[in-house]
Parts: C-alpha cells; structure tokens; sequence
C-alpha cells in the first residue's frame, strides 16, 4: 500500500512503511553525502535505517557535492544541493 509524503516541499506517493535509509537507496542517493530533515527534526545518520515513513510525513533531504570557491576575505564557500531528486536550487554554506 501506498503512503503520501512531502519531499522538498514536493507531494510523492511512495511504498508504505520503508525506512529513510530504503527511500535513499529507491531515489538512488548515497546516505553517507545526505542531511534529511523529518517533520522538523534532523535524523542522526546512523538512524536511517530505523526511522519508518508514515502518511503525510514531511521530509527535506539536502545532498551536499564538491567543489565550492573562493569568497570574500579568502574564505572557501561549499554549496549544497537542496533535493538532489530533482531541485534546481543551490544554497551556500560558509
């Protein structure tokens, strides 16, 4: 049976009770390079695997890449993809 979620900021219909760490692995994303935001709360990474998606759970997955350059006063500046299953927005981190 399906379940409805929110996924940045997205409506998806995904398999019933899987784990953060299955929905990873179905949208082909590498959890070791993902912060995910569950109904407000960060999920610890080593909790993936236990935390199960129910009816209507909001979730924001941010996938951090490479690279990044050189900003004001010589600091590096690294950027995150906000929603690697398709987001076009780039956020910068210092």
């Amino acid at each position: 049976m399906n379940i409805d979620v929110i996924i940045n900021g997205k409506p998806r219909s995904i398999e019933g009770g899987i784990s953060l760490l299955s929905l990873l692995k179905l949208l082909d994303i590498d959890p070791g390079r993902v912060a995910i935001e569950y109904n407000r709360d960060i999920v610890e990474r080593d909790q993936f695997g236990s935390v199960c998606l129910k009816e209507n759970d909001k979730l924001e997955i941010i996938t951090f890449v490479g690279g990044g350059a050189v900003g004001p006063e010589g600091h590096t500046l690294r950027f995150a993809q906000r929603g690697a299953i398709g987001a076009e927005r780039r956020d910068c981190l210092r």
